[in-house]
């Protein structure tokens, strides 16, 4: 079974330049919250707490993005779900393996030349193969970069939606909203399941399930497959149910971003494809990079000035770390990820360049 045409009815630049616009917001917000918390300035620090919602903003993007370059891209449901997850594989893969040793080796730097308290750190075997799948987050066990749980979220729902693909592709109205009311049902079964702090950083995709539904709305209504009226009432449904399942901020910036998806358009800018292009490569350094130079430069004294020193520090070491490794592993990754085509016909326009999720 190939995928029906997903094309847009707007400008294909157009489309892109508001997906890759979420995605910069949604990396530069995560960066904040992670860099606010480790200054010394209560002012910086009371502008952190809504930067979680960037992670909430990436899920939607993911789900608008997957069913998206599926359908524009050729694949034959089911015979290239190998194809795809090779493809994904190749893509993710070697930019994460690549950060989550770095992450180690710095964890270890940290403690043997700057005095961190407490014992040597190990790294078990078991830790250590768990990156490979990531099921780090699943079985119970650290991840060396931190950052990466959300990965293992994402690559639940890659799973989950090359199997139900037929399903959110499909052109019927009720199978449409049957198929987003039985996911909605399963999220919302987990509200009891998953309280407290474990809740924030919940390892099963069913938690999340109703921010990436908000992402397979918006390609559904981009689409043409749902009408107007259907999809904001998926969309406040979706709200509901995340609200309950996360968080009333993570909640609202998913609505955002999928209502922004399906509805705004912006001039194409070369910049904010640039920048989109780095966002994977930040994602996953800022962290284990800029986190580190932060707290190092907030050691040196107090006050605004060393404040925004540190913060400087941060983003520009974050920028820098994310620009070598996107030009030495995440670039030649996306190139040999380009090389796996699908079987069945593609419609003439391309498919979106550089998604991460």
């Amino acid at each position: 079974m190939s995928a029906p045409d997903g094309a847009p009815r707007r400008p294909l630049a157009s489309r892109l330049a508001i997906v890759d616009l979420l995605r910069i917001v949604a990396a530069l917000s995560v960066m904040w919250y992670h860099f606010g918390f480790r200054t010394r300035s209560e002012l910086v620090r009371s502008t952190t707490h809504w930067g979680f919602a960037g992670v909430q903003v990436f899920f939607v993007v993911s789900g608008f993005i997957i069913p998206w370059a599926l359908a524009r891209g050729g694949f034959s449901w089911p015979r290239d779900g190998g194809r795809f997850i090779l493809k994904r594989t190749l893509r993710l893969d070697p930019p994460y393996l690549v950060a989550s040793a770095l992450s180690a080796l710095l964890i270890w730097l940290e403690w043997r030349f700057l005095g961190s308290v407490g014992p040597e750190p190990t790294f078990p075997w078991t830790t250590t193969l768990a990156h490979i799948g990531y099921l780090n987050g699943v079985l119970g066990l650290g991840w060396y970069n931190g950052n990466c749980w959300t990965l293992g979220i994402e690559c639940q729902f890659y799973l989950a939606a090359v199997a139900l693909l037929p399903l959110i592709v499909s052109r019927s109205v009720p199978v449409q909203l049957g198929f987003h009311a039985l996911g909605l049902a399963a999220s919302w079964a987990t509200v009891d399941l998953v309280t407290g702090p474990a809740a924030v950083h919940s390892p099963w995709l069913l938690q999340w399930l109703p921010l990436f539904l908000m992402g397979i709305a918006a390609f559904q209504r981009f689409s043409g497959r749902l009408a107007t009226p259907a999809f904001l009432s998926v969309i406040a449904a979706s709200a509901i149910v995340a609200d309950a399942t996360g968080s009333p901020a993570g909640a609202l910036a998913g609505a955002m971003a999928s209502l922004a998806i399906a509805f705004v358009s912006l001039p194409h800018h070369p910049w904010i494809v640039a920048a989109a292009s780095l966002t994977y490569s930040f994602y996953l350094l800022h962290e284990p990079i800029g986190s580190r130079a932060v707290s190092l430069v907030s050691r040196m004294g107090s006050g605004t000035l060393v404040d925004f020193a540190a913060l400087a520090a941060g983003i520009g070491s974050s920028l820098v770390a994310a620009w070598l490794l996107f030009i030495l592993v995440e670039r030649p990754a996306l190139g040999w990820a380009s090389r796996i085509e699908y079987t069945g016909d593609a419609p003439p326009s391309p498919a979106p360049p550089n998604a991460r999720g």
